[in-house]
């Protein structure tokens, strides 16, 4: 591979990355995180300040858009196969059930 083409698949110019590339390396992630019980999918935060006036939950949500960084719910995403679209963008993503993470529970 030219180091053009590289450019190209990790979209080094605009520092987003290209998006079929992050999906694929998000699915490749999840499936190593299956196998071998790593956590090289998971990423994320919460922070809270003040009085809280709605519950927090504490599961974990492992399906994050790749194109807007929005994070849903699996039982709230409408699936067709192994990919969901985001309700806030409608980019595709593969689907993992929230399930798959619980482990990982704060």
């Amino acid at each position: 591979m030219s180091l053009a083409k590289d450019a190209f698949l990790l979209d080094l110019g605009s520092g987003g990355g290209n998006e079929t590339v992050l999906v694929l390396l998000n699915a490749l992630l999840r499936l190593i995180d299956r196998v071998a019980r790593t956590r090289l999918a998971v990423y994320g935060w919460a922070s809270y300040f003040g009085k809280l006036s709605l519950p927090v939950s504490p599961e974990p949500w492992a399906n994050v858009c790749v194109r807007c960084g929005s994070g849903r719910p699996s039982s709230g995403l409408a699936r067709s196969g192994p990919l969901y679209r985001c309700p806030q963008c409608g980019a595709r993503n593969f689907f993992t059930p929230d399930a798959a993470y619980r482990r990982l529970r704060a």
